[in-house]
């Protein structure tokens, strides 16, 4: 019966840390999309600054966004802008 208990609370400590994970990945792409917004030209390194990422997360929730179709970068990496779709 107490490994049952141990079990049932393992499980839903995962749960919880998986919503939280969750959580926490929308406001870092919520703060993402709010700032190219506000400046299209940003710069992956200055996005990571202000977010409070790694560059490497903030690309990689950049990626995420482009696939879900809802970032656009128009034009190359230098010279280029991002265009949030609404």
């Amino acid at each position: 019966v107490e490994k049952t208990v141990v079990m049932t609370v393992e499980i839903s400590r995962e749960k919880g840390k998986e919503k939280t994970t969750q959580k926490t990945a929308q406001k870092a792409t919520q703060k993402i999309i709010e700032q190219i917004s506000a400046n299209p030209q940003i710069a992956v390194k200055e996005l990571a600054k202000i977010v409070g990422l790694t560059e490497d997360i903030v690309k990689f929730h950049l990626n995420t966004l482009q696939k879900k179709d809802l970032l656009h970068r128009i034009g190359p990496d230098k010279g280029g802008h991002w265009e949030a779709v609404r």
